[in-house]
């Protein structure tokens, strides 16, 4: 996802993660990541020593699963799927907007973002769409 790596490239990721998961006191020192793009899944690792769940595993899907969204364990980390194509644009969830934003047209991106997406980011969508 070129939106993600910009953000990354940008030194934007910390306030992105506050965006997305409302972290409330996340900080570039207390935490780290693992960011993966195989084609066919997005993957976000998140280890952080500030919330309950220290290890979670965020995973993007454009390959059409049988459920639209699913949290579980495994091993100590909680995993969450979402299936981009299938999301749902009704949601309150952040992390399933945001899988939804990739779903839609290019003409319909821009416009959704400014629906949860900080403006800086919103700006970053456009730019990539241009």
């Amino acid at each position: 996802m070129a939106f993600l790596s910009r953000i990354r490239r940008e030194k934007l990721w910390t306030k992105f993660l506050i965006n997305i998961f409302d972290y409330q006191a996340l900080n570039d020192y207390n935490y780290i990541y693992r960011f993966q793009d195989s084609g066919s899944d997005v993957i976000i690792d998140i280890y952080d020593n500030i919330s309950a769940n220290h290890f979670n595993r965020y995973v993007f899907s454009f390959s059409g699963l049988e459920k639209a969204y699913q949290v579980y364990e495994k091993d100590s980390v909680f995993v969450t799927v979402i299936d981009v194509l299938n999301s749902d644009n009704n949601s309150k969830n952040k992390l399933i907007k945001l899988a939804h934003l990739f779903s839609l047209n290019k003409n319909d991106m821009n416009d959704y973002a400014k629906t949860f997406l900080n403006s800086e980011f919103v700006k970053i969508v456009g730019e990539i769409l241009k």
